[in-house]
C-alpha cells in the first residue's frame, strides 16, 4: 500500500506500507518468548511526534501480550523539561531494570508539587514499553532491546494532540492548548532534525488515522530505516 503524507521537517515518508494482522506483527517483532532473561523484561522504546499514536500502539501491544507494563516519558518530563529528561529515565528507570531491579521512582517535580503515586515497574513485568516523544534519543538507545518509530502526518498529529488536550483540559482551553503546542514544537522540530530517530528504529508503524486500516490490522513500513 502506498500513501503520501507529510511527516514533518527532516523526516521522509517511509514509503510503501504493508497491512499485517496486529498479533502476527507483534509475534514477529517480539518472538513467542519475549522476556530477555529471568532477571529482567524486554525493553521496547516507542517514539514519534506529539499526537502520532505512540500511546495507542503501546496499549495495543499491552492488550496483545501478558506481562506488559508501560511507562510514559511525559511522567518523567512533568514540570522538568520538554526534551531534557533522558538522564532521569536512564538513572532511575532503565539502569535499575537492566540490573533486574523493580522500579518505584518519584521524580523531584512530583515531590515538590505534591503529585501522588510513583513511576513503577514490577518484578512481574515481562515486557517494559517506554513510550513518548524523544524516547529513541542517543542517550537511551543502548538500553533498549527494540525500537519503534510511529510516523504520522505532521498536521494531523498536531490537530490530534491539541484536540486531546482540550478534551482532557490538561493544558487549559483551546487557546492555551494551541499556545502550548506551539512552544512544544519549537523544541520538538529541531530536536528531531538533529536526532533523526526514525533512522534508528527497528520498525516503523503508520500512526495516521487518515488511512483506512481493517480492524485488527496495522500498517508497517516495508523498508525500516529507509527514511534516514
Amino acid at each position: 500500500m502506498t500513501t503520501t503524507i507529510d511527516p514533518g521537517p527532516g523526516e521522509l515518508d517511509a514509503g510503501t506500507w504493508e497491512s499485517i494482522h496486529f498479533d502476527a506483527w507483534v509475534s514477529g517483532l517480539l518472538g513467542e518468548e519475549s522476556t530477555v532473561s529471568e532477571f529482567r523484561p524486554l525493553i521496547i522504546g516507542i517514539d514519534g511526534r506529539g499526537g502520532a499514536g505512540k500511546s495507542t500502539l503501546a496499549t495495543r501491544i499491552q492488550d496483545a501480550r501478558a506481562g506488559v507494563e508501560i511507562i510514559s516519558t511525559d511522567d518523567i518530563a512533568w514540570h522538568h523539561s520538554v526534551l531534557s529528561w533522558h538522564p532521569l529515565l536512564v538513572e532511575h528507570v532503565l539502569e535499575p531494570i537492566r540490573r533486574g531491579e523493580p522500579v518505584e521512582y518519584r521524580p523531584d517535580a512530583w515531590v515538590e508539587r505534591g503529585r501522588e503515586g510513583a513511576i513503577r515497574v514490577t518484578r512481574d513485568a515481562r515486557i517494559l514499553i517506554v513510550e513518548g516523544t524523544g524516547t529513541l534519543d542517543d542517550q537511551v538507545l543502548r538500553y533498549l532491546d527494540l525500537s519503534i518509530w510511529v510516523q504520522c502526518d505532521y498536521d494531523l498529529a498536531r490537530t490530534r494532540a491539541i484536540d486531546r488536550d482540550v478534551a482532557t483540559g490538561v493544558n487549559g482551553d483551546r487557546q492555551a492548548s494551541v499556545a502550548f503546542w506551539e512552544d512544544w514544537q519549537r523544541e520538538e522540530v529541531p530536536y528531531f532534525i538533529e536526532q533523526a530517530p526514525w533512522s534508528k528504529a527497528d520498525a516503523i508503524v503508520l500512526g495516521t488515522s487518515a488511512v483506512e486500516v481493517s480492524e485488527g490490522q496495522i500498517l508497517i513500513s516495508k523498508a525500516p530505516r529507509s527514511s534516514s
